[in-house]
């Protein structure tokens, strides 16, 4: 989840999804609710795509690296930067 910085894991035979990392400030968290409401109201929102939005880190989070069976999950799009987050 680009937007909030976020990643979620959705379990597709129960419909739950559960957050399992997200990086925050409360500048980040106000801006994440304009942008909700502009896309509730249909509105644009890119103006607030800046880097208040995803610091601390380098850039949004935009993918995800999965390693075979159990092993770590990579979060990517951090510019050079990659989260690894065992499972």
């Amino acid at each position: 989840m680009p937007i909030s910085s976020e990643i979620v894991v959705l379990d597709p035979a129960t419909g739950v999804a559960q957050s399992v990392f997200r990086l925050s400030t409360p500048e980040s968290d106000a801006l994440v609710e304009k942008i909700e409401a502009r896309l509730r109201a249909g509105q644009p929102w890119m103006e607030y795509m800046t880097p208040p939005l995803w610091e601390p880190a380098p850039g949004p989070i935009t993918g995800m690296i999965l390693s075979p069976k159990d092993g770590p999950v990579y979060a990517s799009g951090l510019g050079d930067a990659l989260i690894r987050l065992d499972r």
